[in-house]
C-alpha cells in the first residue's frame, strides 16, 4: 500500500512548544497576519513560520508599493497635479475671508445711494445689482495662484 503522507498542523500551544516562543507571541503574529485557522482548527506549518518569523515577502510588496507610490506623487507634484493640504486650505480661507469682507461692505456701498422711502422694489434691485457686482469681482479675481514648486530632491 501506497503511503499517503499528511501535511504537519499546528494549534498555538504546539507551535510555541516546537518553536520555542511564547504562544501569547505566535497568537498575536497570526492577528497581526490576518490569518485563520483550517476547518480543524489548526494552521499550517507556513501560517505558523509567517507568524514566527514574519512575512518577509509581505514586507518587500509593502516596501515596494510605498516606494512607487512615492515617487508617484513626487512626479505628481513636480508636474503641478497635486498641491498641499495646507496650501488649499490656506487659498480657501484667504478666498472666504475676501468674499465676507466685500459682502459685508454692501450695505456701507448701498447707503449712500440709498434715498429715504425709496420703494422696496427699487431698494431690491439696487442690492441684487451690488450682490452681483460683488460675485463678479469676487470671481474675476479668483485666479489661484500656482503652487510653488520646491527645489528640493530626495
Amino acid at each position: 500500500m501506497p503511503r499517503t503522507e499528511t501535511k504537519l498542523r499546528w494549534n498555538l500551544n504546539k507551535a510555541a512548544l516546537e518553536f520555542g516562543k511564547d504562544q501569547k507571541t505566535i497568537s498575536r503574529g497570526i492577528k497581526r497576519l490576518g490569518l485563520e485557522p483550517g476547518t480543524d482548527g489548526k494552521f499550517s506549518t507556513a501560517q505558523i513560520c509567517a507568524a514566527v518569523f514574519g512575512d518577509i515577502q509581505g514586507q518587500r510588496l509593502r516596501k515596494t508599493t510605498a516606494e512607487a507610490d512615492k515617487i508617484e506623487l513626487d512626479n505628481a507634484r513636480e508636474r503641478g497635479e497635486v498641491v498641499e493640504l495646507a496650501q488649499t486650505l490656506n487659498a480657501w480661507e484667504v478666498a472666504i475671508l475676501n468674499a465676507k469682507e466685500r459682502f459685508i461692505r454692501i450695505p456701507t456701498k448701498l447707503t449712500a445711494r440709498y434715498v429715504v422711502g425709496m420703494p422696496q422694489v427699487e431698494f431690491t434691485k439696487l442690492l441684487e445689482a451690488e450682490i452681483d457686482e460683488t460675485c463678479a469681482e469676487l470671481s474675476s479675481s479668483a485666479k489661484p495662484d500656482k503652487p510653488k514648486r520646491s527645489d528640493k530632491r530626495s
